[in-house]
Protein backbone atom coordinates (compact mmCIF):
# COMPACT_ATOMS: atom_id res chain seq x y z
CA UNK A 1 0.00 0.00 0.00
CA UNK A 2 3.07 2.33 0.11
CA UNK A 3 3.72 2.48 -3.50
CA UNK A 4 5.09 5.46 -5.14
CA UNK A 5 4.21 6.62 -8.98
CA UNK A 6 6.93 7.56 -11.14
CA UNK A 7 6.21 9.63 -14.63
CA UNK A 8 8.63 10.10 -17.09
CA UNK A 9 8.28 12.28 -20.43
CA UNK A 10 11.36 12.83 -21.63
CA UNK A 11 14.04 13.94 -19.28
CA UNK A 12 11.39 14.92 -16.61
CA UNK A 13 10.36 12.59 -13.95
CA UNK A 14 8.56 12.73 -10.86
CA UNK A 15 7.79 10.71 -7.84
CA UNK A 16 4.69 11.33 -5.58
CA UNK A 17 3.06 8.86 -3.27
CA UNK A 18 -0.14 7.13 -4.88
CA UNK A 19 -3.26 7.66 -4.19
CA UNK A 20 -3.48 4.37 -2.58
CA UNK A 21 -1.09 5.54 -0.48
CA UNK A 22 -3.66 8.21 1.05
CA UNK A 23 -6.80 7.02 1.38
CA UNK A 24 -8.99 7.35 4.32
CA UNK A 25 -9.02 3.82 4.79
CA UNK A 26 -5.23 3.20 4.92
CA UNK A 27 -4.88 6.78 6.75
CA UNK A 28 -4.96 5.82 10.36
CA UNK A 29 -3.58 2.37 10.39
CA UNK A 30 -0.69 3.49 8.36
CA UNK A 31 0.35 6.39 9.07
CA UNK A 32 3.91 5.83 9.30
CA UNK A 33 3.78 4.62 5.97
CA UNK A 34 2.00 7.36 4.49
CA UNK A 35 4.56 9.91 6.34
CA UNK A 36 7.17 7.72 5.03
CA UNK A 37 5.97 7.79 1.75
CA UNK A 38 6.74 12.09 1.47
CA UNK A 39 9.91 11.66 2.47
CA UNK A 40 11.77 11.17 -0.89
CA UNK A 41 10.04 14.08 -2.74
CA UNK A 42 10.16 16.46 0.40
CA UNK A 43 14.08 15.46 0.95
CA UNK A 44 14.35 16.53 -2.99
CA UNK A 45 12.50 19.94 -2.28
CA UNK A 46 14.58 21.08 0.12
CA UNK A 47 18.04 19.71 -1.59
CA UNK A 48 16.50 22.16 -4.95
CA UNK A 49 16.08 25.16 -3.22
CA UNK A 50 19.36 24.65 -0.88
CA UNK A 51 21.26 24.38 -3.92
CA UNK A 52 19.75 27.30 -5.42
CA UNK A 53 21.25 29.06 -2.68
CA UNK A 54 25.13 27.82 -2.82
CA UNK A 55 24.28 24.44 -0.29
CA UNK A 56 26.64 21.17 -0.61
CA UNK A 57 24.23 18.47 -1.91
CA UNK A 58 25.59 16.16 0.44
CA UNK A 59 23.76 18.38 3.42
CA UNK A 60 20.99 17.00 2.52
CA UNK A 61 21.69 13.41 2.43
CA UNK A 62 23.13 13.50 6.16
CA UNK A 63 22.32 13.27 9.07
CA UNK A 64 21.42 17.40 9.22
CA UNK A 65 19.18 16.74 5.72
CA UNK A 66 17.51 13.52 5.54
CA UNK A 67 17.79 12.51 9.38
CA UNK A 68 16.28 15.88 10.87
CA UNK A 69 13.63 15.54 7.98
CA UNK A 70 13.06 11.73 9.13
CA UNK A 71 13.05 12.60 13.02
CA UNK A 72 10.16 15.30 12.08
CA UNK A 73 8.04 13.14 10.14
CA UNK A 74 8.13 10.41 12.83
CA UNK A 75 8.90 11.50 16.11
CA UNK A 76 6.10 11.81 18.44
CA UNK A 77 8.24 14.97 19.97
CA UNK A 78 8.47 17.17 16.54
CA UNK A 79 6.80 20.40 17.05
CA UNK A 80 6.59 20.70 13.31
CA UNK A 81 4.90 17.58 13.16
CA UNK A 82 2.56 18.36 15.83
CA UNK A 83 1.59 21.94 14.39
CA UNK A 84 0.92 19.75 11.03
CA UNK A 85 -1.40 17.14 12.84
CA UNK A 86 -3.27 19.87 14.49
CA UNK A 87 -4.24 21.41 11.86
CA UNK A 88 -4.99 18.49 10.09
CA UNK A 89 -7.46 18.34 12.36
CA UNK A 90 -9.27 21.76 11.58
CA UNK A 91 -7.12 23.69 14.20
CA UNK A 92 -5.77 27.43 12.31
CA UNK A 93 -2.10 27.60 12.17
CA UNK A 94 -2.28 30.18 15.04
CA UNK A 95 -4.08 27.81 17.51
CA UNK A 96 -1.92 25.00 16.56
CA UNK A 97 1.06 26.53 17.63
CA UNK A 98 -0.01 27.76 20.66
CA UNK A 99 -1.09 23.93 21.51
CA UNK A 100 2.33 23.03 21.28
CA UNK A 101 3.69 25.62 23.67
CA UNK A 102 7.17 25.74 21.82
CA UNK A 103 8.68 27.69 19.02
CA UNK A 104 7.56 26.09 15.55
CA UNK A 105 10.01 27.11 13.56
CA UNK A 106 8.78 24.91 10.64
CA UNK A 107 5.96 27.30 9.65
CA UNK A 108 7.75 30.25 9.51
CA UNK A 109 10.19 28.10 7.46
CA UNK A 110 7.59 27.41 4.81
CA UNK A 111 7.24 31.26 4.33
CA UNK A 112 10.53 31.92 4.25
CA UNK A 113 11.11 29.40 1.93
CA UNK A 114 8.29 30.19 -0.92
CA UNK A 115 9.02 33.56 -0.95
CA UNK A 116 12.71 32.52 -1.73
CA UNK A 117 11.93 30.32 -4.07
CA UNK A 118 9.23 33.14 -5.49
CA UNK A 119 12.12 35.83 -5.94
CA UNK A 120 14.72 33.18 -8.15
CA UNK A 121 11.83 31.15 -9.54
CA UNK A 122 11.77 27.92 -8.02
CA UNK A 123 8.90 25.38 -8.44
CA UNK A 124 8.35 23.93 -4.79
CA UNK A 125 5.19 22.29 -5.31
CA UNK A 126 5.26 20.85 -2.17
CA UNK A 127 6.13 24.05 -0.19
CA UNK A 128 3.66 25.74 -2.11
CA UNK A 129 0.82 23.84 -1.11
CA UNK A 130 1.92 23.42 2.57
CA UNK A 131 1.74 27.14 2.74
CA UNK A 132 -1.88 27.07 1.37
CA UNK A 133 -3.35 24.38 4.00
CA UNK A 134 -1.11 26.62 6.64
CA UNK A 135 -1.71 30.47 5.40
CA UNK A 136 -4.66 30.19 2.98
CA UNK A 137 -7.04 27.50 5.00
CA UNK A 138 -6.77 25.05 2.07
CA UNK A 139 -8.08 21.50 3.34
CA UNK A 140 -4.73 19.06 3.05
CA UNK A 141 -6.40 16.63 1.11
CA UNK A 142 -7.40 18.97 -1.30
CA UNK A 143 -3.76 20.00 -1.83
CA UNK A 144 -2.35 16.11 -0.94
CA UNK A 145 -4.45 15.46 -4.75
CA UNK A 146 -3.22 18.47 -6.20
CA UNK A 147 0.43 17.04 -6.03
CA UNK A 148 -0.32 13.66 -6.95
CA UNK A 149 -2.38 14.57 -9.86
CA UNK A 150 0.03 17.54 -11.16
CA UNK A 151 1.59 17.11 -14.48
CA UNK A 152 5.53 15.86 -14.14
CA UNK A 153 7.75 19.07 -14.28
CA UNK A 154 11.46 19.71 -14.01
CA UNK A 155 11.22 20.28 -10.54
CA UNK A 156 11.45 17.04 -9.46
CA UNK A 157 15.04 17.00 -10.45
CA UNK A 158 17.65 18.39 -8.20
Amino acid sequence: PFASRSTSIGSTTRAFPSRRTVTSRTANRNSLGNRSAWLRPVQKTLARLGRALGANLETFYGLAGIGDLVTTCTSRFSRNRKVGELVARGYDVERAVRETGQACEGVETTRSALGIAQERGIELPITRQVSSVLFEGKDPRVGIEQLMTRDPKAESRV
